[in-house]
């Protein structure tokens, strides 16, 4: 019997922002299903953002297979984001024969004080508590509105 996924080699890199290209480490994550793991990454637009305002995200494959995948997404505070859906962790769709990347969009919510908020990102059959499931993203901090 085959597996239905092939091997990913690990990848590391530094996180910079203003774009906050996020640190790929350990093992890459990747789009499935069918007969296909694609190494991923997700970026943020802004480091910081206010109660109420938006953060794009885009979520880029290196390929999307042909019958089409997900991706999910993350975050240490659902309550700080809204995420497309209205769930998380959300799933980013890459539908057969789009382009490899995807952009979503998340509004802050109010929040008291200074809120950082870590993502991560995994493949679609990722287990929200298992951390072994899941790339570590980049942080965002929600600022409190006036």
């Amino acid at each position: 019997m085959t597996s239905n996924k092939l091997s990913v080699k690990h990848c590391r890199s530094a996180a910079l922002c203003a774009g906050l290209i996020v640190a790929l480490i350990g093992q890459s994550a990747a789009i499935t299903p069918g007969a296909s793991t694609i190494p991923i990454r997700m970026t943020e637009s802004a480091s910081f953002v206010a109660s109420g305002g938006t953060l794009n995200c885009t979520i880029t494959v290196e390929s999307v297979p042909t019958g089409g995948g997900s991706v999910l997404v993350n975050c240490d505070n659902p309550s700080a984001f809204t995420s497309p859906d209205g769930n998380w962790p959300t799933s980013i769709s890459f539908p057969a024969g789009s382009s490899t990347t995807a952009s979503f969009t998340l509004t802050a919510n109010s929040v008291s004080g200074s809120t950082p908020v870590n993502f991560s990102y995994g493949t679609s059959d990722a287990d929200p508590n298992d951390p072994g499931d899941w790339t570590a993203g980049g942080t965002v901090m929600v600022e409190a509105g006036d």
